[in-house]
């Protein structure tokens, strides 16, 4: 009976659009993998937008502790609702960066392409929601400022950056913890989508140049008009792990 209601799903998730799969799938599995197999016990959820990242995680499976940063107003509000009853995610509500201080951030429509940089006209083609429609100032803080509060909380630290162009200082403000992190996963632009951003090729080899090695690449979006990959998450651990 189980395998008929099965069977019937899928064909009718298939004809809406639709495929019925396992979870978790695919490259997040791997990804999960790969964070058990370095022994992952706090992640640095870095550019949180409302938690999609980490509630990824947490229905993928994993449990340990999660820190997540998100400055916008708007965004933090909705990270606060999800987050409230895991006892082991916390939320701050600040960006980090190379510095200390305020900055103005481009707040989009979507919410999630929003950036202290200047968006480009090609990811706004490829992502019209991608347009931004106002700004906040936002509070910046270095990880390397911070990152005694929670160096005793976790083992195996995993820095995730998704930070929409402002990743290279999220790093450069992050050089003194980086010793202590066991892994990273960083978007990276193969096009330039934010002016002044640093593309795969940079961010790779300043990760690199830090001690990391490539593990695995998982796809962001692509332009709909070319099918032109535009972004990839590299998702990176110690060489000598």
């Amino acid at each position: 009976m189980k395998q008929k209601l099965h069977r019937f799903l899928n064909w009718f998730l298939i004809k809406i659009g639709f495929e019925l799969m396992k979870f978790p799938y695919g490259l997040l599995k791997k990804r999960i993998e790969l964070m058990k197999r370095f022994n992952i016990d706090f992640v640095f959820d870095v550019g949180a937008n409302t938690g999609q990242y980490a509630s990824q995680l947490r229905r993928a499976g994993y449990k340990g502790k999660i820190v997540s940063f998100e400055p916008l107003n708007e965004a933090f509000s909705e990270l606060k609702r999800i987050s409230t009853n895991d006892n082991k995610w916390q939320i701050e509500k600040t960006g980090l960066g190379d510095f200390d201080g305020e900055a103005i951030i481009n707040v989009a429509e979507n919410s999630v392409s929003s950036s202290i940089l200047n968006i480009r006209k090609e990811h706004v083609k490829a992502v019209p929601d991608s347009r931004y429609v106002s700004n906040e100032t936002i509070t910046v803080k270095k990880l390397d400022s911070i990152f005694s509060n929670y160096k005793n909380e976790g083992k195996n630290f995993f820095l995730k950056i998704d930070t929409q162009g402002f990743e290279k200082e999220v790093i450069q403000g992050s050089l003194q913890a980086l010793p202590y992190i066991s892994g990273l996963q960083v978007e990276m632009s193969l096009v330039e989508l934010y002016e002044s951003e640093s593309n795969y090729e940079e961010l790779k080899k300043l990760i690199e140049d830090c001690g990391f090695e490539l593990y695995s690449l998982e796809p962001g979006f692509s332009d709909p008009d070319t099918g032109k990959l535009m972004q990839v998450d590299g998702i990176f651990f110690r060489s000598k792990q």
